[in-house]
């Protein structure tokens, strides 16, 4: 049994009486928890019996545990013990021979049970028990993976003593390598469970699987509770790599070891990628270690090298191939300090992009404001849809700077962004005190993009903005000065115009109330659009009032075929207002309750048409 409590004896005296002697003590059997006891004694006779008592908080009591003494004074018996009890062993009085205890004892540790690799074994701890051993023979080298379910802190000593640390993702699991030959000492703790408890504990040694970069999907699985999985393949020094699998949510974490066996730092690509650099020649593993210890599969893993490229700022792109689900496209271009930098592709494909810095920060977006001097890393991948199949792509990367273009107020100024998508072009107009101009963004066909210009800073000298979405925005100035837009262009070459505006302020032509004491104000108001693209805007004030207010045409001089866009916006707010696109004149309409305020209601012809409109402004109150 091992190392035994300090034995307790009776001293035997005679007095007429005699007391006999017993000697008794505990401890835990490996694995069962159960205590086995063993005792010796004198002045009993053989074929005698005794008892097993406990000492709780109302004193000594009997438990139905017992042992006949064998001829030489023996006795053992088996028994689940508290380990925070004392415990004795009594004989009963018999004749002349007087009633006899052992001294109290507590159960003893024992010794650790001996657990063998790639099993799971039950592990019981008494109740009270907060420590429970193992032993396991490892060689030198070899790793192993502790994983049990509850949460038992576990310790492990090698076999000249010292602590052999751990890694690894999980409150339930750890992963060690062995530094030597023989035997480890496991050490569970526990805060001590009420009632006995059994602990499954599986210690497994990784399962190996032999693959190569580039080489076909493979499904992965551990065989064991908390059992990691080994990838192993050759890389080449300067090389980038990236695991992937379509698998979601992912049941494991995963870590790259070199050939030394040391970890490698990862760039972290979402739920299903995982990329890295390799620093040297030889043979790598990706180590899967199941999230919370437990089984797990993982579908078509694959190890896959990158696609590289190299993009010139405001100069030529970067052409990237990603062929295969999970394949990673990395470019690098070189960044001078304090430019507006934004990087955009070609196509319609949804890609993943991450943009690092030159001091090796994942940055949040492909934008950055002002840029540190140096090498800018993107990382481009697709994002995967479980069940669907990623098409392959063909992109070109580009990275620019805004295009800067000073323009004239009232009148057309063009530009060429360059073949970079989405590249923006900043607008300097000079504008004078007191003007309302509106500007529109046309493609190289002249047309009207929609939702793609407005206005940078609140530093520019504007009094108020309406940002228009579907319909060019509007802006009233409040000094001279430059005004800086912002423009996103719908093609590569296009133009801006700049239009003025003359508000005009409807006249009230009836005021009627009805049965209910509802009041209904007509007004009436003519407006023109002289110039192409020019917006045609109404400046309503409904003061104080709370109501419903409706404009629709009523006539028009605008050939049939014109589209219009009509809108309310309140100058103030500086935020879009509401829009309704009509197909002809006699459809224009825009409304709104519970109208308490002044606005601006604004009639767009399109890029080319010109005339006039009647409006009738309905509005119904209290």
């Amino acid at each position: 049994m091992g190392s035994r409590l300090a034995k307790a004896s009776s001293s035997f005296v005679v007095d007429g009486h005699w007391t006999p002697t017993i000697t008794a003590f505990a401890a835990l059997v490996p694995h069962t928890g159960d205590a086995s006891l063993r005792g010796d004694s004198t002045g009993l006779p053989a074929d005698g019996w005794v008892r097993l008592q406990v000492l709780y908080s109302d004193g000594w009591q009997f438990l139905d545990t017992g042992s006949a003494v064998a001829a030489d004074g023996t006795f053992a018996m088996t028994f689940q013990p508290s380990m925070s009890l004392s415990y004795r062993v009594y004989a009963p009085s018999d004749g002349l021979r007087r009633a006899a205890t052992s001294a109290p004892f507590q159960v003893a540790e024992g010794s650790p049970a001996r657990v063998d690799l790639n099993t799971t074994t039950p592990v019981v701890f008494p109740s009270r028990a907060t420590q429970r051993q193992l032993v396991v023979a490892l060689e030198k080298g070899q790793t192993f993976t502790y994983y049990s379910w509850y949460v038992v802190k576990e310790s492990v000593t090698d076999p000249s003593g010292n602590t052999v640390p751990a890694f690894g993702p999980s409150d339930h699991g750890t992963t060690r390598v062995a530094p030597l030959t023989g035997d480890y000492i496991i050490t569970l703790t526990t805060a001590g469970f009420s009632d006995a408890e059994s602990v499954d504990i599986t210690l497994s040694t990784p399962l190996v699987v032999d693959s190569a970069i580039d080489a076909p999907a493979i499904d992965l699985a551990n065989q064991l509770p908390g059992q990691v999985v080994d990838l192993r393949f050759d890389g080449t020094a300067g090389s980038t790599i990236s695991e992937f699998t379509l698998q979601s949510p992912r049941r494991s974490t995963e870590m790259l070891l070199d050939p030394t066996g040391d970890s490698i730092a990862q760039w972290h690509l979402g739920y299903y990628q995982r990329a890295w650099r390799l620093e040297e020649t030889g043979t790598y593993t990706v180590r899967f270690a199941p999230n919370a210890g437990d089984r797990f599969t993982r579908p078509d893993e694959r190890v896959l090298s990158t696609r590289t490229g190299a993009m010139v700022l405001d100069g030529s792109p970067a052409s990237i191939n990603l062929d295969v689900p999970g394949r990673l496209g990395i470019v690098t271009f070189e960044v001078p300090s304090g430019v507006e930098l934004h990087v955009t592709h070609t196509g319609d494909t949804h890609l993943n992009k991450t943009l690092i810095d030159p001091d090796d920060r994942n940055l949040s977006d492909t934008s950055v404001g002002s840029t540190r001097p140096g090498t800018y890393t993107l990382l481009v991948f697709q994002t995967p849809i479980p069940g669907e199949t990623l098409p392959a792509v063909d992109v070109d990367f580009y990275a620019s700077t805004p295009l800067a273009v000073d323009a004239t107020s009232e009148g057309v100024t063009s530009f060429d962004r360059g073949p970079a998508p989405a590249r923006p072009v900043d607008i300097k107009v000079p504008v004078s005190a007191g003007q309302l101009l509106s500007f529109e963004v046309l493609d190289n066909a002249g047309e009207f993009c929609t939702g793609n210009a407005s206005v940078r800073s609140s530093t520019d000298p504007i009094d108020w903005v309406i940002r228009g979405r579907q319909l060019p925005g509007v802006f009233h100035t409040a000094t001279a000065g430059d005004s800086d837009l912002r423009v996103i262009p719908c093609s590569a070459t296009g133009s801006i115009r700049f239009n003025a505006v003359s508000p005009v302020t409807p006249t009230l032509t009836s005021s009627t109330v009805d049965q209910w004491g509802m009041t209904t104000d007509v007004h009436e108001v003519a407006v023109t659009a002289s110039q192409p693209g020019q917006v045609m805007v109404v400046d309503y004030d409904a003061g104080s009032l709370s109501g419903r207010l409706d404009m629709r045409a009523t006539s028009s001089t605008f050939p049939n075929a014109t589209a219009f866009m009509t809108g309310r916006g309140d100058p103030w707010s500086n935020t879009p207002g509401a829009e309704w696109r009509a197909n002809t004149w006699d459809q224009i309409w825009a409304g709104d309750s519970f109208y308490s305020r002044r606005s601006y209601f604004l009639v767009y012809a399109g890029p080319t048409g010109t005339g006039s409109l009647d409006l009738e402004f309905t509005f119904v109150h209290k």
